[in-house]
């Protein structure tokens, strides 16, 4: 999905972001595999538009993948370098492989495509920070944050396609996602190739000669055994005589949603 470049609110002189720190910070460039690497906060202490800038001159018109690692930072810079990704002239993947929070998540926005590792995270939150002044400057501080919450919320609802009240809910009630949820919600498109590789079917000859067996199967596919144990009994009850070979990932389905639509609430 292709996003504008966005307009950057003003930033008072009195307003103090402070930026998180991290361990083992790191920021690097390759020009030839086109990957940069934003293992770092975001702002004047990290990762800096200026770095980015030169990043991108150094890297040329070809594809590049921003690898992701960063507990956000100064929003402004984010804002900022997002744009710069927007406006690169080849395509952009975003990739997070840890924790892409805050300023961090809206830059992972700037890709064409955005992947996530499997075991990575991502945190959307309202704009944050620190003013020293008067009461006057401390309103024009309260209409500044809530122009920026304005275009993060812009920004992932363009992303996502969902309800922009939704999104402004999420920034208020500051949302971790997993990476399925992040997919599943739109703020990433896919797992990384490595982690989206569907498992193994179990083959015909692990087709279960007893309940016990059937239990133990559906056990190792991932289901815990007491709910195991439930499937078994359902699946096993169904089975017909003349259908003796049992498809694992069909009973798996099948079982599933009935124990959700005994789940659901009475309305």
């Amino acid at each position: 999905m292709k996003l504008l470049p966005v307009e950057i609110p003003t930033l008072p002189k009195g307003l103090r972001a402070a930026p998180l720190a991290v361990t083992d910070p790191h920021f690097s460039a390759d020009a030839g595999t086109g990957l940069i690497e934003i293992f770092d906060s975001i702002g004047e202490s990290g990762t800096t538009p200026a770095r980015i800038s030169a990043a991108l001159r150094s890297i040329g018109p070809k594809p590049i993948t921003v690898a992701i690692n960063s507990p956000g930072g100064a929003i402004h810079d984010g804002l900022t370098i997002f744009n710069l990704l927007r406006g690169h002239g080849a395509s952009v993947t975003t990739r997070v492989l840890g924790l892409a929070a805050s300023a961090a998540a809206v830059v992972a926005m700037a890709g064409d495509q955005v992947e996530m590792a499997k075991a990575s995270q991502m945190m959307v939150h309202r704009s944050q920070g620190l003013a020293a002044g008067n009461a006057e400057l401390m309103r024009q501080v309260a209409v500044a944050l809530d122009k920026v919450d304005g275009v993060m919320a812009d920004i992932f609802t363009a992303r996502t396609g969902l309800p922009r009240n939704q999104i402004v809910a999420m920034l208020q009630d500051e949302t971790f996602f997993d990476a399925s949820e992040a997919v599943d919600l739109g703020f990433a498109d896919r797992l990384i190739a490595q982690d989206a590789v569907a498992p193994p079917r179990l083959s015909a000859s692990t087709t279960p000669n007893s309940r016990h067996d059937l239990e133990d199967q559906l056990h190792r596919l991932g289901f815990s055994r007491s709910t195991a144990n439930r499937m078994t009994a359902v699946a096993w009850a169904a089975r017909g005589i003349d259908e003796p070979d049992l498809d694992l990932e069909v009973i798996a389905a099948a079982a599933t949603a009935h124990f959700q639509a005994m789940s659901k609430p009475y309305t």
